[in-house]
């Protein structure tokens, strides 16, 4: 990441964050919403996205009082039972992210709706879920 620490997800364990000083571990036991985590992105407005296999996009932030990290849940589908596969960033600044539910788009990184791929897709019109 920008500010020089590794992240890494795992298949199962959770979550690793190596700083020059620290290294965080996290899983649900201590805040994180999967164990599954098979993407972690960082945007130009240095939000750190992780995405995992059922419990959808997680914001993570840095929290100075304890000293670790939080993660919230972003919703993109209103059951949020979803795969994240990719999340990447367009020269707009909108954050996208593929899902097993389709694709989901953020102008502001935290609002999604729905990108239609065909018609038939919540029938050729965008959701957006808040």
């Amino acid at each position: 990441m920008s500010d020089g620490t590794l992240w890494a997800g795992t298949i199962g364990e959770g979550l690793s964050v190596v700083s020059p000083t620290k290294i965080y571990q996290y899983s649900t036991k201590n805040g994180l919403l999967n164990n599954y985590v098979g993407k972690i992105f960082e945007s130009f407005d240095r939000k750190i996205y992780v995405g995992t296999s059922n419990a959808g996009l997680n914001l993570a932030t840095y929290n100075n009082s304890t000293q670790g990290y939080s993660f919230k849940r972003l919703p993109l589908l209103p059951n949020d039972r979803v795969r994240i596969d990719d999340i990447a960033e367009d020269r707009q600044k909108r954050i996208w992210v593929a899902t097993s539910k389709g694709v989901f788009y953020a102008n502001d990184g935290i609002h999604f709706s729905h990108f239609p791929l065909f018609d038939g897709d919540t029938r050729g019109r965008a959701k957006s879920y808040r």
